[in-house]
């Protein structure tokens, strides 16, 4: 599985899912522009 989003002006790609993992985890890649910082989350299902 491979989904591409774009949010806040940031790319961000999931390789794989909890469909794909057994429920154990998600993958993200996500490419930022410069001085861009991740906005503050939190995690309900994961730990990062």
């Amino acid at each position: 599985m491979t989904q591409t989003l774009w949010l806040l002006g940031t790319r961000l790609t999931i390789v794989a899912d909890h469909s794909t993992t057994g429920g154990q985890y998600d993958l993200i890649e996500g490419y930022f522009p410069p001085s861009t910082q991740t906005p503050p989350h939190r995690h309900t299902r994961y730990s990062e």
